[in-house]
């Protein structure tokens, strides 16, 4: 399993660049350390075994968030940051998400385009 792999490499190479996407790099310990607050902070507001939507551009954060919904027993749906509206109210619709993660350059447009699904 990737999380445990992930764990050893915590372990086994702690200061070795686990994620470089040209803006930030993450260490294994990094990688586990943020993995894991995340995981706890989505396991607190009881998620699990439920579809969790990502909504980053392709970056470490996406790489952070995908490990993190897999750490507290979830799934992950991406959302591409670039869809027309239309297409992410279909898919966090159809795919039955409860909880988007996302980043602070994302966060307005993902509660606006939240406000517009009819949840009747």
């Amino acid at each position: 399993m990737i999380i445990s792999k992930i764990d050893f490499q915590s372990n086994a190479r702690k200061n070795k660049i686990a994620i470089d996407d040209g803006m930030k790099k993450y260490s294994y310990y990094d990688l586990r350390e943020y993995s894991t607050i995340i995981s706890n902070f989505i396991i607190r507001k009881e998620y699990y075994n439920e579809s969790i939507g990502l909504f980053f551009n392709h970056s470490s954060d996406m790489i952070i968030a995908m490990i993190s919904s897999i750490r507290s027993g979830n799934n992950y749906v991406p959302l591409d940051i670039e869809h027309p509206t239309k297409k992410l109210i279909s898919i966090l619709t159809n795919t039955n998400i409860n909880c988007v993660l996302t980043n602070n350059s994302y966060e307005k447009k993902i509660k606006d385009i939240i406000k517009k699904i009819d949840w009747t």
